[in-house]
This record gives structure tokens, sequence and C-alpha cells, in this order.
């Protein structure tokens, strides 16, 4: 429907009661080609809602690898903290969200990070159960980004 409204002229720019716009809504419902249509129509990005919960929190809560990529290209902060001072990575060590939090990391998320009470993502993780993401958080190394944009880049000049 939102897809169809902007080719027929609607503005992606338009909020709601809350101040909040069609691309926060998108995000929260986890609804990525839709997403995608109104990036791609110049929707604005860095909304929050009344918990401070940016589009990228939600995306991260609702396990939305796809969503998360694409808001992160299109410039969506990975610092941005909720109320409790959660990044996306928290969310996604209370959740579970395992491909999200690897999304995170490889774009270069802090897996440092501090919330409100002190506690980094991988601790959030081991205090949900969520042991399997706690190992992944841990175990990444802030150089693997490196050595990602290297090798796209090698690949990006061989294909060229």
């Amino acid at each position: 429907m939102k897809k169809t409204l902007l080719k027929h002229g609607a503005s992606a720019n338009v909020r709601d009661k809350q101040n909040l716009t069609a691309l926060y809504d998108a995000c929260v419902h986890g609804k990525v080609k839709c997403a995608d249509a109104l990036l791609q129509a110049n929707s604005p990005l860095g909304f929050k809602d009344a918990s401070n919960r940016s589009e990228l929190h939600h995306a991260c809560n609702f396990n939305t690898p796809e969503l998360v990529e694409l808001l992160i290209m299109f410039g969506a902060e990975m610092t941005a903290v909720n109320e409790l001072g959660n990044s996306p990575l928290h969310v996604c060590a209370s959740k579970g969200t395992i491909d999200c939090a690897r999304v995170l990391l490889k774009k270069g998320a802090n897996k440092d990070a501090v919330n409100a009470a002190s506690n980094t993502p991988y601790q959030v993780a081991v205090m949900f159960n969520n042991h399997e993401l706690a190992e992944v958080i841990n175990s990444f190394k802030p150089e693997e980004v490196g050595i990602l944009l290297l090798l796209f880049f090698f690949f990006f000049c061989l294909s060229s």
C-alpha cells in the first residue's frame, strides 16, 4: 500500500501524532520492501519513539537482518541508545537475534559499549541465556571489520 502511495506522489516524510514516520512504522513491523521503498523516496531516518528506540532498535528486536543491513546502508546510527542506554547490539543480545548481531558487528558496532546498567552486549546476552550469541560477540575481533572491507575492496577492483 505504501509503495503504491509513493508511486502516486505521496510524501515519504509525513509524520503521525507521535512524530514518527512511515519508515519507522515499517521497521516496527519488519517490512523490508516497504522500508526500502521509503528510503529510496528519501524518507528521513533517525526518528525515535517515547522510549527512545530507533528504527534500527526495532529491526534488531524483530530479527530482520536484511532490514538492519538496509538501514545501516542508508546511514542508521549504530550507536543510538534507547531509554535504558541499550544500543541495537544490546537489543540483539537481549532478544537472541544472532543474525542481526552479526550484521551489526561486521558493520562496526561497538561490542564493548555499556548501557545505563553498565552492561556490555556480551553481558546482556549471558543474562538472557543467549549463550551462542554471547560467544559470537565475545569472539568477534574488531579488526575483522577491516579485513572484510579490504576483501570487498580487493574483489571490487578485480571485477572492474
